[in-house]
């Protein structure tokens, strides 16, 4: 009679299944509100003991906080030279990959902020991950050619209207028929100058 088969235990570095956990947490976010999103969901979908998912995070809210980035120490536009932010604003929205992450994960995050901002538990983490990785940036960006700070937070709110109804549009309609290479560079350069005179027009 053959002894028994030891099956190797599955293996997996503490990185990557932080990451995988995170992963999946914002996955669900996305597509649930925090109160319908569980533990034992984010872990069976990360493939790792629900046990994991405390030691790595400590709780949900925490996890739900880095899934926004609320702990985050950089900023959202570093590196990006303020002349150059119109067309930076339009390649978030545009291009399939960015420094930002993918187009899906970009549109994630817009999802966690949409289907959580109305939670009691959750309003006050969305509002703060919004100020913090969006909005205080690019108003600083703006704020730093003489613009009154008041003023620089309206347009500020203002782009992020745009970027928000646009997303809206692509989740509603999907991406559709690919379109040729010309109408590509012409939503690029009209999104590029609505950006533009919402940062720099009178």
């Amino acid at each position: 009679m053959l002894p028994p088969v030891q099956c190797a235990p599955r293996t997996r570095n503490a990185a990557a299944t932080r990451d995988a956990i995170l992963a999946s947490a914002c996955r669900h976010f996305a597509r649930e509100s925090y109160e319908n999103v569980g533990v034992r969901d984010i872990a069976r979908d990360a493939g790792v003991d629900p046990a994991l998912v405390s030691r790595y995070f400590g709780s949900k809210e925490q996890l739900f906080k880095e899934a926004l980035g609320c702990d985050s120490d950089e900023g959202g536009f570093e590196g990006i030279a303020r002349e150059d932010m119109p067309a930076y604003l339009a390649s978030l929205m545009l291009d399939e990959e960015s420094e930002c992450g993918s187009l899906e994960t970009r549109m994630d995050w817009v999802l966690i902020m949409l289907r959580s901002a109305s939670s009691p538990a959750t309003a006050e983490l969305v509002r703060e991950a919004l100020q913090q990785n969006l909005l205080d940036p690019l108003a600083e960006i703006i704020a730093g050619d003489g613009v009154p700070d008041d003023d620089a937070k309206i347009r500020a709110g203002t782009i992020f209207a745009i970027m928000m109804g646009g997303d809206m549009l692509s989740t509603i309609y999907g991406s559709g028929e690919p379109k040729p290479p010309e109408m590509k560079q012409l939503v690029r350069q009209r999104l590029t100058a609505v950006f533009a005179c919402a940062m720099f027009g009178e």
